[in-house]
């Protein structure tokens, strides 16, 4: 049976840290196609450092231009990796 979505973690940032660009562009290669099949793709980098910083906003910001442009949801989550609450980020669309 064919699968309606997929989620994927760490696609752009290993925790705060830009991921390394040859595994980005490695994973990218399965995820566009299964973008392209129609269904969705949910982007999850723990991105969110908890701390209300030019640095943490602007990161944030990057992350997810980058999912957006590549046709992915995005979701910036707390860089502690729990999981535990809903992440909301003030000044982003």
């Amino acid at each position: 049976e064919a699968i309606s979505g997929i989620g994927i973690e760490d696609l752009y940032y290993d925790a705060t840290s830009p991921q390394d660009p040859e595994e980005t562009t490695r994973r990218l290669a399965y995820l566009t196609a299964i973008r392209d099949a129609g269904k969705a793709v949910i982007v999850v980098d723990y991105v969110e450092s908890g701390r209300d910083t030019t640095s943490n906003t602007e990161r944030i910001a990057e992350f997810r231009a980058e999912a957006i442009g590549d046709g992915f949801i995005p979701y910036a989550a707390r860089s502690d990796r729990e999981l535990d609450e809903i992440s909301v980020v003030t000044g982003q669309p």
